[in-house]
């Protein structure tokens, strides 16, 4: 019954967030940057999505949605001023986990959040956690993961894909913001 956040919501990511979230009876407040991206969140089982802007208004707007309840954590794939805007929505002594930087910016979060209200950040990098595991636990999550794939509990949209031969058009296509799902590429 714990809220949770995550900025991005509307990514590959984000959307297995807010799925995996719902199956584990948690509750979710998922932040987009636009607004038509916010109806394939709740598909996916937000049970909050919001706008990130204006940032000044943030918080006021997570706590009316969640009943005044703070979340506990924060998946963050955006950084920049928005850090600062997601720790004044969170609970004390809440850890921000950031693993992209979409916004091209540092992260920003005031000494006050840091020091009277505890808030912590870490950095998640997936090569950098996969290489931490042993063989046989990345096998184990790989299959509990592909097991959800495979039940359809788990999906990411797919736009495009494309042969190898066209591998510049593809990277074109995944450069475009305001994409509705992933550009693969084709084995040849």
């Amino acid at each position: 019954g714990s809220w949770v956040m995550q900025t991005a919501a509307n990514s590959g990511v984000g959307l297995s967030v807010a799925t995996l979230a719902r199956d584990r009876g948690l509750r979710s407040v998922n932040i987009v940057r636009r607004r038509d991206a916010m109806d394939a969140v709740k598909r996916a089982g937000g049970n909050v999505v919001l706008l990130d802007e204006p940032y000044d208004t943030l918080a006021d707007r997570v706590l009316a949605a969640t009943g005044g309840e703070r979340p506990k954590a924060c998946f963050d794939a955006v950084a920049g001023p928005i850090t600062r805007a997601i720790a004044s929505c969170l609970a004390d002594h809440a850890l921000i986990a950031v693993y992209g930087v979409l916004s091209g910016k540092p992260c920003e979060i005031t000494p006050q959040q840091l020091i009277f209200h505890g808030i912590s950040m870490t950095g998640y990098s997936l090569p950098a956690s996969i290489a931490r595991r042993t063989a046989e636990v990345v096998q184990r999550d790989y299959m509990a993961l592909s097991r959800l794939v495979a039940s359809g509990r788990l999906h990411v949209p797919i736009l495009a894909t494309y042969p190898l031969a066209a591998i510049a058009t593809a990277l074109e296509h995944a450069a475009m913001e305001g994409r509705d799902g992933k550009i693969l590429m084709l084995p040849n």
